[in-house]
């Protein structure tokens, strides 16, 4: 196996479309199972960011952001902290990105797991310890931030700003989410705020571990499937289309008949894998990027 080939999975532009996916990211009916698999991936995402929290090796670039601005202007980190994410969300606006029961629940499940977490996880003493611990951290706030996204019930602010640069750019996932985390820490360090071993490997590694934890996703568990249907639930039958268009038209062999769809059919997206087959002919498979 390749180098480039085990490095496939930095190369996601986007959240795979799975069969848990939410039709809409703002109903207030979503899916019972879209919303389990909400509640796994933040309860996933709260416990990465305690294991990095515990391990003392540095907070997340966030954090160092929002210490930077308290230090410059006086504010408490929490009144930073808050001041950040309502300018990230506003950045939304222009990306077109949609809020829904995901963008409200990241906020109190990831809190809820950090509470209840931090006083039962180990805080080494040793160094190298701190730095697996935050690697471990940062891995899995990754794969809960993909599982989590998937259920597509809205974002979290900063997912939010990530998915929206990623539709916008047709950059991969990694690229961005690693730029953006990379800026923060940088724009927080030149504030004053304080960088760490863990900030930097959340910084530089978040980004690959949530395209990882797509990738995953999208080779282990079945996908969306938007429609499906064949000839028999037309309501001519071909013999019938033939016979009804050639009053009208001179067809000639070769000559393509486009019908109309059946019901349920929605627009097709970036993402979307079209597949199409002729008994004794083959298939053919289109992947909409």
């Amino acid at each position: 196996m390749s180098i480039s080939s085990k490095l496939q999975f930095l190369s996601i532009k986007q959240v795979p479309k799975l069969i848990w996916r939410s039709p809409k990211a703002l109903t207030f009916k979503p899916p019972v199972i879209s919303l389990l698999v909400l509640a796994f991936g933040l309860v996933l995402f709260g416990l990465g960011e305690a294991l990095l929290l515990a391990a003392g090796a540095g907070v997340s670039p966030w954090t160092t952001l929002a210490e930077g601005i308290s230090i410059l202007t006086g504010w408490t980190i929490g009144f930073a902290t808050f001041v950040i994410s309502i300018a990230v969300l506003l950045t939304w606006m222009p990306l077109r990105q949609v809020p829904g029961l995901g963008t409200i629940a990241n906020a109190f499940i990831v809190a809820l797991m950090l509470d209840i977490s931090l006083p039962y996880l180990p805080k080494p003493d040793l160094y190298i310890f701190q730095i697996l611990q935050s690697l471990i951290g940062v891995l899995i706030v990754g794969f809960g931030a993909a599982i989590y996204l998937s259920a597509n019930l809205g974002p979290g602010p900063r997912d939010g700003l990530m998915t929206g640069l990623t539709s916008l750019t047709n950059l991969p996932i990694s690229l961005v989410r690693s730029t953006i985390e990379i800026l923060v820490v940088a724009s927080g360090w030149m504030l004053g705020g304080t960088v760490g071993v863990g900030t930097l490997l959340f910084a530089f590694l978040v980004g690959p571990s949530i395209s990882a934890g797509c990738f995953m996703l999208h080779h282990l568990v079945p996908p969306q499937q938007g429609q499906e249907s064949d000839l028999s639930m037309m309501i001519w039958n071909v013999s019938e289309q033939i016979a009804i268009l050639s009053e009208y038209y001179e067809l000639a062999a070769g000559d393509i008949i486009m019908t109309g769809t059946p019901a349920g059919v929605g627009p097709v997206q970036k993402g979307d894998v079209m597949q199409g087959s002729i008994e004794g002919l083959g298939k053919l498979t289109v992947t909409v990027d």
